[in-house]
């Protein structure tokens, strides 16, 4: 069973979470948090301060965690969520960028008169919201073409 992060607060510390709390324009999940840290530095088990505050223990545990590593700036906000931390900057993505925006500039292969995003996204492996994504910042548009093409159908 792990043991729970043990709390201890300078007077400037309890005073800034104090205010957290009693303050009316604090965010009501930094007043929780917040709560959760003075509790904590009481000396109450997880357990207790789960059922005082009607949160789960898990929760109790994380933001005691937090403020243990990074003080008042850990519970301060949520951390990023999301597959893509590295974002458009890192060299994987400038790449997977460029293979899109290359791919987009040619016809696809099976005779269709342009690119979709769930057909490129296929043929990347990538999600089509990315493709999206990248269409959107270029401004390309293939589904609006400037020229008339002549439909492939012999009906037509």
């Amino acid at each position: 069973m792990a043991i729970a992060a043990t709390i201890t607060l300078s007077s400037e510390e309890k005073s800034q979470l104090e205010r957290n709390v009693c303050r009316r324009k604090t965010p009501v999940r930094l007043q929780e948090r917040s709560r959760i840290i003075l509790l904590a530095a009481e000396g109450l088990t997880n357990g207790a301060i789960a059922e005082a505050l009607g949160v789960s223990h898990n929760k109790v545990g994380r933001w005691r965690n937090r403020y243990e590593k990074n003080r008042h700036e850990g519970i301060e906000k949520d951390r990023p969520r999301g597959n893509n931390q590295g974002g458009k900057s890192s060299a994987a993505q400038a790449t997977l960028r460029s293979r899109v925006i290359e791919m987009t500039m040619n016809p696809p292969a099976n005779n269709s008169t342009h690119w979709s995003t769930r057909g490129m996204a296929k043929v990347l492996s990538v999600s089509d919201r990315f493709v999206r994504r990248v269409w959107k910042s270029c401004g390309f548009k293939p589904h609006l073409l400037k020229q008339f093409k002549i439909s492939h159908d012999p009906d037509f």
